[in-house]
């Protein structure tokens, strides 16, 4: 069971199988990221510089990049657990 930490950011405690089971994403969650993914590269695309105000894009442009690293980060985090529980499915038992 996850244990709350005492820390400032209020993390937990997890076990292997806590942090196995929660990084895995259904079918329709992998989906909505995608959605959201082409959404944020999309906006980031479509961003405009403006010479008089350079901050403005530069601040836009980052954060568009953050989110899309995030959601980036979630999916291959849900593909590399899978990918560890189908090789180790794919392994004989040892007697």
């Amino acid at each position: 069971m996850a244990i709350l930490a005492v820390n400032p950011l209020s993390s937990y405690e997890l076990t292997v199988e806590e942090e196995v089971q929660g990084s895995l994403l259904t079918i329709t969650q992998k989906q909505m990221l995608q959605n959201d993914l082409a959404i944020y590269a999309t906006q980031r695309l479509a961003l405009e510089f403006d010479p008089l105000n350079p901050s403005i894009f530069v601040q836009r442009e980052a954060g568009l990049k953050g989110q899309m690293e995030v959601i980036q980060y979630l999916l291959d985090r849900s593909k590399a657990v899978e990918e560890a529980i189908k090789a180790s499915s794919a392994q004989p038992e040892e007697e």
